[in-house]
């Protein structure tokens, strides 16, 4: 296998390429399919997702795959290759500017790389287990821009008034854990300001590098490809992340709190004040 620095290097080139693909096609956007729930899937979640495999497993033909569109590739692997090809994909329909595409690498259950490409405002976010997160801009031409790598730092803010969190709202009839309305309304009443920007990767992204002071993914219904990459950029921030429970998260946990060590225990509080028990 590469080291980790050489799969950076091809992943992150790949990821600017699919950006530059985004970018070139926005206008040319079409709704393929509808999921379930009234999602959707477009041309271009499926010619990202196709132009990613064929060049990874090209790089890595032996390891797996889990990608959002075409689902899981065993090849009875320790690592494995998670991928969303457009994240943001409504965001995207829609002309908003809020949108990426994101890789992870996880080798048995530890992440230990991801990207996080945002080309609409030419920021790509990578980071290696144990070796930091960072964030660095890309050109007009969605090339690499040297000398522009910052590391990220999680937020410090200790006062949950003074917050502004990351809130993924679900649909309401999605989650069996919470009475949504209540718990949106008790964080609203508890923190300074809510946000939802329908990326879920660039939500953690930003919270990473301190934009948002936490992240809170309330009903926990989307997929690993969606909060890989940007869970690792979190943990290499400085950042907590766990369960509802308060345990640390891990590859198949549902439903995840993301925030600097001093506001993360008062999440947690609300969270568990307003939970509803199952027998």
């Amino acid at each position: 296998m590469d080291n980790v620095k050489i799969i950076e290097k091809k992943a992150l080139d790949l990821a600017l390429e699919c950006g530059k693909i985004l970018m070139d096609q926005w206008d040319k956007v079409e709704i393929c399919h509808y999921k379930k729930n009234f999602d959707f899937c477009t041309n271009l979640d499926i010619q990202i997702e196709k132009h990613i495999l064929n060049r990874l497993k090209k790089y890595y033909p032996t390891w797996n795959y889990l990608a959002e569109e075409s689902g899981w590739h065993d090849q009875k692997s320790e690592y494995t290759w998670i991928i969303d090809p457009l994240d943001g994909t409504k965001n995207y329909e829609r002309r908003l500017p809020i949108f990426n595409t994101t890789m992870a690498l996880k080798r048995k259950n530890e992440i230990i790389f991801g990207v996080v490409y945002s080309p609409a405002t030419h920021e790509i976010f990578h980071a290696i287990k144990g070796q930091g997160a960072f964030r660095a801009k890309t050109s007009s031409s969605h090339s690499y821009k040297k000398n522009t790598k910052k590391p990220l730092k999680i937020s410090q803010q200790k006062n949950l008034k003074k917050t502004i969190i990351h809130f993924d709202i679900p649909r309401m009839y999605k989650t069996k854990q919470f009475h949504p309305e209540v718990m949106i309304r008790a964080l609203a009443l508890k923190t300074h300001l809510l946000r939802s920007i329908g990326s879920g990767a660039l939500g953690l992204a930003y919270t990473a590098q301190g934009s948002f002071d936490a992240f809170f993914d309330l009903h926990g219904m989307g997929g690993l490809w969606d909060v890989a990459a940007g869970f690792l950029l979190i943990q290499e921030a400085g950042g907590i992340i766990t369960d509802f429970d308060g345990n640390i998260w891990k590859p198949g946990i549902k439903g995840t709190i993301a925030a600097n060590p001093k506001i993360h225990g008062q999440i947690l509080k609300i969270i568990r004040e307003y939970r509803i028990h199952q027998k």
